[in-house]
Parts: C-alpha cells; sequence; structure tokens
C-alpha cells in the first residue's frame, strides 16, 4: 500500500501543520501494510512523535522540505526501511543512531538539516546503501574506515560539514561509486585514489579542503577515469605537475584545479595534439604556478566555453600571436 500526499497541505492562507498530530492519525489508521510514504512540502512542523514506529512495514519514507524539528531515531531501525529522505528541513536537529548490522536501508537524505556529530562506524553495516546525501548539515570529526565496506555505494554528497582528518583509505575498495562530493570540509592528506570505482566515477568533487600531494595516478595512467565528466578540485593545497593524460579522458567537460600549487609548464612538448579533451566545456587553472605558451596550449581545445588561466606565465606569447596573424 502507498499513500502519496506530497504538497496536499500546501494551499494558500493555512498555517504550519502539527507532524505529530497528522502523522499520529496516519500511524493510528491501522494501516498495517503501508510501504510508501510520501508527505513532501506539506508544511509539516514540529516533533514527528514516536507513533510511526507502528508502521512497521514502511520501506519508503519522505518526509522532505517541511519544518519539522525532531525525529525519533528509532525510526532509522524500522525493519523494512529503504529508503529515508528527511532532507530541506532546515530546523531538524539530531543525530544518526548506531546501525544494526542487518539494516537494508538504501538510500538516506539529510541534506539541509541541522544533523550533527560524528557518523557512526555502524554506518559499515548499511551493506545495501547506495545513496548517501548528509550535504549542508552540521556533522563533524573523521569519517570511519567502515565507509569502505559499503559496497553498492554509488552517490556520496557530504559538502559543506565540518569533517576533518584524512579520507579514509578503504575509500579504494569502493567499487561502484557515480558521485563523491566532499567538498567544503576540512580534509587534509591525499587524494583518494577511487582504484576501484575508476570505471564508474563521474563526478569529483573536492574543492575547499587541505588535502595536499599530487594527483594520484589512478585518476590517468591507463587509461585513467574513463567516464569522469567534472573534476573539480580547487582551493586545496595540490602540488606536482598536472599530468598531461588528464586532458585524455574522452568525456571530461569540467576541470577546476584553480588555487593550488601545481607546477610546470603548459606547450606543445607537454601537451601534444593527441592530448585534448574533445568535450571539455570548462577549464580554470588559475592561482597555480604554471608557466606557458598559452596560445597553442588553448588551441588544442576546441570545445571550450570558460576559460581561466590568471597568474600562468606567458612564454613566447608574442611571437605566437605574430605566427598566427600571418
Amino acid at each position: 500500500m502507498e499513500l502519496h500526499l506530497d504538497e496536499y497541505w500546501r494551499i494558500p492562507y493555512v498555517s504550519a501543520t502539527s507532524a505529530h498530530e497528522w502523522l499520529s492519525v496516519i500511524a493510528s489508521a491501522e494501516l498495517h501494510h503501508l510501504q510508501v510514504l510520501t508527505l513532501m512540502g506539506c508544511i509539516l512542523a514540529g516533533s514527528v512523535g514516536t507513533s510511526m514506529l507502528n508502521l512497521s512495514s514502511l520501506s519508503h519514507l519522505d518526509l522532505s522540505s517541511n519544518d519539522i524539528t525532531d525525529f525519533p531515531q528509532q525510526m532509522f531501525h524500522l525493519p523494512n526501511l529503504k529508503v529515508l529522505d528527511l532532507s530541506y528541513n532546515s530546523h531538524l536537529t539530531g543525530s544518526l543512531p548506531e546501525f544494526p548490522p542487518r539494516s537494508i536501508i538504501q538510500q538516506l537524505f539529510l541534506a539541509y538539516t541541522n544533523y550533527t556529530g560524528r557518523i557512526p562506524d555502524s554506518i559499515g553495516n548499511l551493506k545495501q546503501l547506495t545513496d548517501f546525501q548528509a550535504g549542508n548539515c552540521g556533522f563533524f570529526g573523521p569519517l570511519p574506515h567502515s565507509f569502505g565496506n559499503l559496497g553498492k555505494l554509488a552517490v556520496l554528497d557530504i559538502n559543506r560539514n565540518n569533517f576533518e582528518g584524512e579520507i579514509p583509505f578503504s575509500f579504494f575498495k569502493l567499487s561502484h561509486l557515480e558521485k563523491l562530493d566532499m567538498s567544503f570540509n576540512g580534509f587534509v592528506g591525499p587524494l583518494p585514489s577511487l582504484k576501484a570505482s575508476r570505471k564508474t566515477i563521474k563526478l569529483i568533487y573536492l574543492s575547499s579542503n587541505k588535502l595536499s600531494g599530487p594527483i594520484p595516478s589512478s585518476y590517468y595512467a591507463n587509461n585513467g577515469l574513463p567516464n569522469l565528466i567534472e573534476l573539480v578540485l580547487s582551493n586545496n593545497q595540490l602540488n606536482g605537475t598536472i599530468p598531461p593524460s588528464l586532458f585524455t579522458l574522452p568525456f571530461l567537460k569540467t576541470m577546476i584545479l584553480s588555487r593550488n600549487k601545481f607546477t610546470g609548464i603548459l606547450d606543445d612538448e607537454a601537451f601534444p595534439n593527441s592530448f585534448s579533451s574533445p568535450l571539455l566545456v570548462e577549464l580554470n587553472l588559475s592561482y597555480n604556478f604554471l608557466e606557458g605558451n598559452i596560445m597553442k596550449f588553448i588551441s588544442k581545445f576546441t570545445s571550450l566555453e570558460y576559460l581561466a588561466l590568471f597568474t600562468v606565465r606567458l612564454i613566447h606569447a608574442c611571437s605566437q600571436v605574430s605566427k598566427t596573424s600571418q
């Protein structure tokens, strides 16, 4: 049985509805076989209460885009729960519970809430988890190494929190990862290698951390990350040279490496004609320690729409302009 009431109460001049009151009514209606309940954008306010624990068959619960302030931790333990969406409840406070070994949660959405605390080690028990989105929350501390146990994880979005420490080495075991967004945190140390997910990863956002070291060889060697579309590593402390073969990734559209400590020369010898991403639309290498013949370099990227090379030291730029004008 499914019950969809998305935006049902979103009508003019109706004040916020008590979440506890309405959910208690639903929970007491003897809907023992209710599996899907969606109440997105129903201007529900206040505490959810524990009456929802009676819905033991519930597999999909969507309370997103409301004004809920409290959600019982026990709800995470409903035996059949697969999808839980609490996102966009800006006044919702709480922390994650300990997850039992037999949890079957597949998707967990907490973005734009005030959830805080550390991610428990027991998150590694969520062996069925494919999608974990907790951006713009208040989580802090290091990430547990048990993330490496999430073999089905495809989307990990924890941007704009207060995480710190190194990205766990166990990330190299994630074999189905498609999107990784850990930007705007306090992570230190090297970039994750992503060896196991090299064929699946499409989006990497790791900007505005304190990451250091070179770009891992797994990103570019032996065809690198062949399905990568966007690579955003700006505002870190990354160093070394930018590997020319990074520009050969066939589906790469966006590469933002600005505000790091990359060094090297951008010229024909470093980037021969074969080194050009045919779909590259946005390239930002500004505020590094690069130099080169920019005219020859950018001529290789025929699809570019946005190019930023602030602080790149020009070499033989005038002579190149003279040649191209003849």
